[in-house]
C-alpha cells in the first residue's frame, strides 16, 4: 500500500483537528472509485500555484488574518498545526525552487525570501509572529539567520509558548517501514517526542519505479504506535511488513530520496509534499549519519540466462519458446533489473504499465515483433508471482494493468518506426538538413520544422548566448577537474575516468576525452549518490563514451566509424547502457538516453561539432 493510498484510507477513518496548513484538507478527498492498492500513478503532477494565504507582504504582517490563524494554531495543545504552519512558509520561500523549469512557484515571483520575510516578523515584534519565528529558527539550516531569530525574539521576552522555545529538544525515537512485496515503494514512519510531551508521526513515500525519490510526505499529530495500529486496520493483509529501521540507514535513506526528489522533473506534489518538506529535513538531520543506502539486487548474466530457461522450461513459457519471445524477455529482464526495485520477479500494476510504455522507446523492432510483448508480459507476470509466492489478488491486479495499457502499447510502437529497414529508409529519404550537411539528422531526430530545428539546436549548446558566442577551438588537454566531489566517491570516479580515458585513446582522441572527463565532473556534483551505487565501473564509463559520442553525432553506421558494441566490448559490459546512462543525464538535467542528444553544454561537444552548429545557426538566421 503506498503512502497516497494509505492516506486516502486513514483520512476516511480519522478525524484529526482542523487547523494549521492541513485544516480542510485532511478530511476533503475521498478515495477514487476502483482504484487498485499499491498503484503509483505516472502522471504529471498538478501545476497549481501554493496557496500562500500565510505568507503576506511585508506591509500587510499586522492583518488580522494572519494573526488570527496563528491565534488558532497557538491556542491548540498539540503543536502540530505552527509546526505545519511554519513548514508550509519555509517550503513554498525555499531557494532551491529558483530557476525550477516545474517550480509550481518560484521565490523570487513571490517577492519576497524567506530572510526577508523573517525581517519583517522581527520588525513587527508581535507574540504570534515570534512564536512562528521559534519555530523557523528550529527547521532552517541557516545558522545565520537562525542566531538573527534567536537575539530578536529573547531582546522582546513576549509571552510564547514555552515548547516553542525548546524545540532542540525534539527527538525521533521510533523509525520503522512498511516493505509492501511487490516492493512499488516504502512507507517510512518516523515517531517523534516534543518537548512539550507531545507526540507527532512523519509518513514518507519513497517510491522505487521512478528512481527511488520522495514522492509523498504528511504529518500527523500522533504516536508512532497509533499510526502503525490505524495502518493494521486499513491494510490488513499479509503482503505489507512492518519493521524496525535503524535511524542511521533512515536518515541516509530519506535524504538521498529527497535529494533525488527535487532534481525530477517534474517535480512530485501533493497536498502535502513538499509543504511539509523543511519539518522532514529538520526531524531527519538530528538522526545519525553513516547508514546504509538502499541496496540493488544484483543480477550477473549467468544468473539471467538461468531465469530464462527456468521461465521458458516452465508451464507458464513453454508455449513461447522461441527466438522472438527470448529477445523480448532479455528487454523485459533489463528493465527488471536496472529499473524500479530491481528484482526482475517481481510484478505490480505499475511496474507493468511503466515497461509497456518503456519499451516502444527502448525496444528497436519490427512491429510484428514487438506485438508479442503483452502476452509475453502475461506469462513471465504469472510465473514470477509463483516463484516469489505473490498471491493470486496481486496477480489479478498486475495482469489487469497489463489488460489496461495494451492498447497504449500497441498505439505506440505503430506511430512510429521501429525496425533497422524503416529508420534507414527515413535518412536516405531526408527530411532536413543535419546541422548544414544535407539529407540527414539533427541530434537523433529528422526535422523539417525550423522551430524545432532551432530548439535543438539550442537544446544542444544550452542558451541563445551560447550559441552565439560558440568557437570552434578544439577541446583542449585537460586533466580531471576534482573540486567539489565527495572525497566517499573519489574511488570510483577514478576508476571509471580511468577505463573512459582507455576507450578515448583507443577510439577517439583528446577532444573526445576532455569532453568526457567534464561530463563525469558535472554529473559527481550534481548528484554524486550516482557514483555511490552498485553499479560497475565499466558499465558507467561505456554509459559516459556512449553518451558524449551520441551528442557528438558518432555512432550513426558510416563505414568505419565507431560503433556503441566497440565500446561495450573492450569494457566488458552487455550493449544496453541506456539505464546507466539515464541517472547520470538527469543529473545534470539533460533528457533520458532514450530521448534527444542534447546536452545542453557547448563545453560537451567536439570542435567539428561546433562548426556544425555555426552553419546551421548561420545559415538559418538563428539569433
Amino acid at each position: 500500500m503506498s503512502c497516497t493510498d494509505w492516506l486516502y484510507g486513514f483520512r476516511e477513518n480519522w478525524h484529526p483537528p482542523a487547523t494549521g496548513v492541513y485544516a480542510g484538507t485532511m478530511t476533503s478527498k475521498k478515495r477514487p472509485k476502483n482504484r487498485a492498492p499499491h498503484r503509483t500513478s505516472t502522471r504529471k503532477p498538478s501545476s497549481v500555484p501554493p496557496r500562500l494565504a500565510a505568507v503576506p507582504g511585508e506591509d500587510e504582517l499586522p492583518e488580522l488574518d494572519l494573526l488570527a490563524g496563528l491565534d488558532d494554531a497557538l491556542r491548540q495543545p498539540h503543536p502540530f498545526a505552527l509546526l505545519a504552519q511554519a513548514s508550509s512558509i519555509m517550503a513554498a520561500l525555499d531557494e532551491r525552487q529558483k530557476g525550477h523549469p516545474a517550480a509550481r512557484a518560484d521565490p523570487e515571483e513571490l517577492g519576497i525570501s524567506l530572510t526577508e520575510l523573517c525581517d519583517s516578523f522581527m520588525d513587527v515584534g508581535l507574540r504570534q509572529t515570534d512564536a512562528l519565528l521559534k519555530v523557523i529558527e528550529a527547521m532552517t539550516p541557516d545558522e545565520l539567520l537562525a542566531e538573527r531569530i534567536r537575539r530578536s525574539v529573547a531582546e522582546r521576552k513576549l509571552p510564547i509558548p514555552g515548547w516553542t522555545l525548546r524545540l532542540e529538544q525534539a527527538e525521533p525515537h521510533r523509525i520503522v517501514e512498511m516493505l509492501h512485496v511487490l516492493r512499488d515503494g516504502d512507507n517510512v514512519c518516523i515517531g517523534v517526542h516534543l518537548p512539550n510531551d507531545r507526540e507527532l508521526s512523519i509518513m514518507i513515500y519513497i517510491d522505487h519505479n521512478l528512481g527511488t525519490v520522495v514522492k509523498d510526505a504528511f504529518v500527523l499529530d500522533l504516536p508512532v504506535e497509533d499510526v502503525i495500529a490505524r495502518w493494521a486496520e486499513i491494510d490488513n493483509s499479509d503482503d505489507t511488513e512492518i519493521r524496525e529501521l535503524s535511524f542511521a540507514d533512515a536518515r541516509t535513506r530519506i535524504t538521498e530520496a529527497t535529494f533525488k526528489g527535487s532534481i525530477t522533473f517534474p517535480p512530485f506534489e501533493t497536498e502535502t509534499w513538499p509543504a511539509c518538506r523543511p519539518l522532514v529535513e529538520w526531524i531527519v538531520s538530528k538522526l545519525p549519519e553513516g547508514g546504509k543506502e538502499y541496496e540493488r539486487p544484483e543480477w550477473s548474466a549467468k544468473q539471467l540466462a538461468e531465469l530464462t530457461d527456468d521461465f521458458f522450461d516452465s508451464e507458464f513459457g513453454r508455449r513461447l519458446d522461441d527466438d522472438d519471445h527470448r529477445s523480448l524477455l532479455e528487454s523485459i529482464l533489463w528493465f527488471g533489473t536496472d529499473y524500479g526495485p530491481g528484482d526482475p520477479l517481481r510484478w505490480s500494476p505499475v511496474s507493468a504499465e511503466i515497461v509497456l510504455g518503456w519499451m516502444p522507446r527502448k525496444v528497436v523492432g519490427p512491429v510484428d515483433f514487438l506485438t508479442k510483448t503483452p502476452d509475453l508480459l502475461r506469462a513471465f507476470v504469472r510465473f514470477s508471482h509463483a516463484a516469489r509466492g505473490i498471491s493470486a489478488d496481486l496477480t489479478l491486479q498486475t495482469l489487469a494493468a497489463v489488460d489496461e495499457f495494451e492498447s497504449d502499447f500497441h498505439g505506440a510502437i505503430r506511430s512510429q518506426p521501429q525496425d533497422a529497414e524503416a529508420i534507414l529508409e527515413q535518412l536516405v529519404s531526408g527530411g532536413g538538413p543535419r546541422l548544414g550537411v544535407e539529407n540527414g539528422w539533427l541530434s537523433g531526430g529528422l526535422i523539417t520544422d525550423e522551430d524545432l530545428l532551432t530548439n535543438f539546436a539550442l537544446a544542444m549548446v544550452g542558451s541563445r548566448r551560447a550559441l552565439d558566442e560558440i568557437d570552434t577551438i578544439p577541446l583542449p588537454n585537460e586533466p580531471f577537474d576534482w573540486d567539489g566531489l565527495p572525497s566517499d566517491i573519489h574511488d570510483k570516479v577514478g576508476e571509471v575516468v580511468t577505463l573512459v580515458d582507455g576507450c578515448s585513446d583507443e577510439f577517439f582522441d583528446v577532444e573526445f576525452r576532455t569532453a568526457c572527463r567534464r561530463f563525469v565532473h558535472r554529473v559527481a556534483t550534481a548528484d554524486p549518490a550516482v557514483f555511490r551505487g552498485k553499479a560497475r565501473a565499466h558499465t558507467t564509463a561505456a554509459a559516459v563514451c556512449v553518451i558524449i559520442g551520441r551528442a557528438n553525432d558518432f555512432f550513426l553506421g558510416d563505414p568505419g566509424e565507431v560503433r556503441v558494441k566497440d565500446i561495450t566490448a573492450r569494457l566488458g559490459v552487455g550493449p544496453n547502457v541506456a539505464a546507466r546512462a539515464d541517472p547520470m543525464l538527469r543529473a545534470i538535467g539533460a533528457d533520458e538516453f532514450a530521448g534527444g542528444r542534447e546536452l545542453g553544454d557547448a563545453a560537451l561537444l567536439l570542435a567539428d561539432t561546433r562548426e556544425l552548429v555555426i552553419r546551421f545557426r548561420d545559415q538559418h538566421d538563428v539569433t
